[in-house]
């Protein structure tokens, strides 16, 4: 057992810097609404804070005077200044009017105007899917957040106008080249114009005279939910409550459809607008998976050689966790019946098939390890449910603080 125990020692050192990364934030999304008012096109938008803000050639680590209503704290990580920004909001609205780069079919050049902003903390933003809705809460020139954050956890709603120009001229929609580049290349953009919805992965560079095919809107969205899935630690850790707790190829093929079954049928539930997440229950849920998956590990551990969840209880934790994955598809309610079939079906084809290489991946690992005798199935549960305990432990408690602090706010 020294062998277990060395190993469980090396697992916890490695898991334990990781971040509570939530199922919204593994991926940033872009959300941009083209609509017409007196001849002019006005133009909503979400995306995250940092993408604004943070110069091309900036590094973690790094310090930066730019811009001046940012500073670093103790970990050289940027931190809104709040008192700076509300004296002079100029060099954000310079950020905000060059931020989309909008191409006519005349060849001519426009700039965009900013009207009205707001800024959110991710944890607690407000939706952001019905455009009556967004119009009605973008009315100030700037709205601020109650405390200081780091501009990772932000996003900024923007409202600008495009005088003079009517949303059938625009030809495509960009944003800049010299956009922060974890930013532009993890992103998934969401357009919405007069006509329909667009979205793609990645730099923002759509022309919108060319709709996506049906297999290109499928194939994107397949493309988000594999990602989704094997980006999101929370949700890679209960699957390996599910495989450990088999311990038959039978069982692991049972729990896989039990889980599929629960998180497909709540997610397509919120896709379709049959179920409504309040933003106070984001941060809720979170919780409720990080508590999930210490529920998993710990029953493991009480059960050691045993089967783990039963399947009741399998099926209960995937429609928690389907109601965590239908976070990225929250904008999905503006689309047409066919479109919105099909970025449901892509993206939860796209988290089954990451669910398929995860499960056999971890099942063949598995295998080999109990062949080779290197461990025994009770060891192989603490060597892996004990650091897996300590990071859902400290998910808990960390989304636990985030969710008072949002109800304390509300």
């Amino acid at each position: 057992m020294n062998l277990v125990y060395r190993m469980v020692l090396i697992l916890g050192i490695t898991l334990f810097p990781l971040s509570a990364q939530a199922h919204f934030q593994n991926f940033l999304a872009r959300i941009i609404y083209l609509t017409e008012e007196s001849g002019d096109t006005l133009i909503y938008a979400r995306i995250p804070l940092a993408s604004l803000l943070l110069e091309q050639d900036w590094q973690p680590g790094a310090g930066s005077d730019l811009p001046p209503y940012t500073r670093a704290n103790d970990k050289q990580q940027p931190v809104l200044a709040l008192e700076t920004l509300a004296a002079n909001d100029a060099l954000l609205r310079q950020h905000a009017n060059r931020y989309l780069q909008i191409g006519l079919y005349s060849g001519n050049a426009v700039d965009t105007q900013l009207e009205a902003a707001r800024i959110q903390p991710i944890s607690s933003r407000s939706p952001f899917g019905y455009l009556p809705s967004i119009a009605q809460a973008l009315t100030q020139s700037l709205q601020l957040p109650a405390s200081t954050m780091l501009l990772e956890e932000a996003v900024i709603d923007l409202k600008l106008r495009l005088p003079d120009v009517a949303p059938g001229q625009i030809r495509q929609i960009a944003t800049p080249t010299d956009e922060w580049p974890t930013i532009r290349n993890r992103s998934i953009n969401i357009v919405t114009t007069p006509s329909g919805k667009i979205s793609s992965t990645g730099p923002l560079e759509l022309v919108l005279a060319v709709p996506p095919s049906h297999l290109a809107i499928l194939s994107s969205q397949l493309e988000s939910g594999i990602h989704h899935v094997l980006l999101g630690i929370d949700h890679l850790l209960f699957m390996c409550v599910l495989v450990i707790g088999a311990r038959h190829w039978r069982r692991v093929i049972h729990n896989s459809l039990m889980f599929t079954l629960g998180h497909s049928l709540t997610l397509g539930l919120v896709a379709f607008g049959f179920i409504n997440l309040p933003s106070l229950g984001v941060p809720l849920i979170e919780v409720l998976i990080a508590l999930s998956i210490l529920y998993g590990f710990g029953r493991l551990l009480m059960r050691p050689g045993g089967h783990g969840l039963p399947l009741w209880q399998v099926g209960l934790i995937g429609l928690l966790h389907g109601l965590g994955f239908a976070n990225v598809l929250e904008q999905a309610t503006g689309f047409s019946a066919s479109q919105l079939t099909l970025h449901w079906l892509g993206f939860n084809l796209g988290i089954e098939i990451g669910q398929i290489l995860v499960f056999t991946l971890l099942a063949c690992v598995l295998s080999a390890i109990q062949r080779r005798g290197l461990l025994s199935p009770k060891g192989l549960t603490v060597l892996v449910a004990f650091p897996s305990l300590t990071l859902s432990a400290l998910w808990t408690v960390q989304r636990s603080w985030e969710w008072i602090d949002t109800l304390t706010r509300a």
